[in-house]
C-alpha cells in the first residue's frame, strides 16, 4: 500500500513539474512576444519620427530656397558681391588687400581688437559657470540674494551682457564717425530727454530706415533675412524645448532638465549657437557691409568654442 500510494505520489509531483514546466514555456512565449511587439512599436515610432523629421528638414530647405528662384532675385544676384562690399577681382592683391584692411583692421585700429575682447566677455562667462557651477552657485547666494534659482541669474547676467554687446558695437560703430562712447550716450540722452527731440528723432530714423530698405538690394536682402530668420527659429525651439534650465546651465547647476532629441536638436548640432552666428552673419549682410566682416567672423569663432566646452568638458 505504501509503496502504491508513493507511486501515486511521485506520479502526482511529476504532472505538476510538467504542468509548471509549460506555464513557464508560456509565460516566456508571451513575454518574448510582448517584447517583440514593443520593439515593433519602438520602431516604428523611430521610423515615424524620422520621417517626420526629413519631411521637415524638405520643408525648411525648399522654403528656403524657393525665393531665389524669382526672376528678379535672380537679377540681383550679379550685384550681390559689389553690394556686399566683397572684393571686385579675387585674383588682384590690391583689390584683396583692401577688403582685408577694411573688414579685418587688426592691426590698423587697436579700437577693433578692444571690441572683439569686449564681445568674447559671454563666451568667457560662460566657460567660467560651465566648468566651476558651484562657484556660480556661491557668488548667487552671496551677492545675487534677490536671485535665488542660478539659472535664472545666469539668464539675466547674460542678457545684460547680450545688451552691453549691442551696446559697445554701436559705440564702436559711432567712434569711426568720431563720436565714441561718448557721442553715443549724448546722442541717446538727446534723443529720448530732449524735450520734443523724441518724435523727430524717430520720424527721422524711420525715414533714413526706409531710404536704406528701399535701396537694398533684393538678392541681400533676402539673404540677410533669411539667415536672421531661420537663426532666430532656431534659437526659439532650443528655448522652447529645454526651457530657461536647459539654455542655461540646469544640468551643471543641481536642476533635472529632461534630454530632448526632437527639434531642433535632431536638425542640426549646437542648434543655439548656431542660430545665433547665422542671425549675426545675417544682420551684417542686410548692413551691407557697415559692421565689418571680422565681427561674425570671430564671433562665430566664439560660439564654436562654446560649443566646444559643453560637448568636450
Amino acid at each position: 500500500m505504501s509503496n502504491t500510494h508513493g507511486f501515486s505520489n511521485e506520479k502526482m509531483d511529476a504532472n505538476f513539474d510538467n504542468a509548471e514546466d509549460s506555464h513557464s514555456k508560456i509565460g516566456h512565449k508571451n513575454a518574448s512576444s510582448n517584447a517583440k511587439v514593443v520593439l515593433r512599436n519602438e520602431q516604428k515610432v523611430d521610423e515615424s519620427k524620422s520621417s517626420t523629421m526629413f519631411d521637415l528638414r524638405a520643408v525648411i530647405v525648399i522654403g528656403l530656397l524657393l525665393p531665389w528662384a524669382f526672376p528678379v532675385v535672380l537679377d540681383s544676384l550679379q550685384d550681390l558681391p559689389s553690394t556686399l562690399g566683397l572684393p571686385h577681382n579675387w585674383d588682384e592683391s590690391r583689390s584683396i588687400e583692401s577688403f582685408l584692411s577694411s573688414h579685418f583692421p587688426w592691426s590698423k585700429d587697436p579700437s577693433f581688437l578692444c571690441l572683439l575682447t569686449a564681445l568674447s566677455a559671454p563666451h568667457l562667462f560662460y566657460f567660467w559657470v560651465w566648468t566651476n557651477p558651484l562657484g556660480w552657485k556661491g557668488l548667487c547666494r552671496d551677492f545675487l540674494p534677490t536671485l535665488t534659482d542660478p539659472c535664472h541669474a545666469f539668464a539675466m547676467v547674460a542678457y545684460f551682457l547680450k545688451l552691453l554687446q549691442g551696446l559697445l558695437m554701436a559705440a564702436w560703430l559711432r567712434g569711426r564717425d568720431g563720436g565714441g562712447i561718448v557721442g553715443l550716450l549724448r546722442d541717446i540722452f538727446q534723443a529720448f530727454f530732449t524735450p520734443g527731440l523724441v518724435k523727430e528723432t524717430t520720424i527721422g530714423f524711420a525715414s533714413a530706415a526706409y531710404k536704406y530698405i528701399a535701396g537694398l538690394n533684393t538678392a541681400q536682402a533676402l539673404l540677410g533675412i533669411e539667415l536672421i530668420l531661420f537663426g532666430q527659429i532656431l534659437n526659439v525651439s532650443v528655448y522652447k524645448a529645454i526651457g530657461e534650465h536647459g539654455v542655461y546651465y540646469g544640468c551643471r547647476l543641481g536642476k533635472v532638465v529632461p534630454w530632448c532629441d526632437g527639434f531642433p536638436f535632431n536638425f542640426l548640432p549646437h542648434p543655439q549657437y548656431l542660430g545665433s552666428s547665422l542671425s549675426i552673419w545675417g544682420v551684417c549682410i542686410f548692413l551691407g557691409g557697415m559692421i565689418p566682416y571680422g565681427v561674425p567672423v570671430v564671433m562665430s569663432c566664439f560660439y564654436a568654442f562654446s560649443s566646444w566646452v559643453e560637448a568636450t568638458l
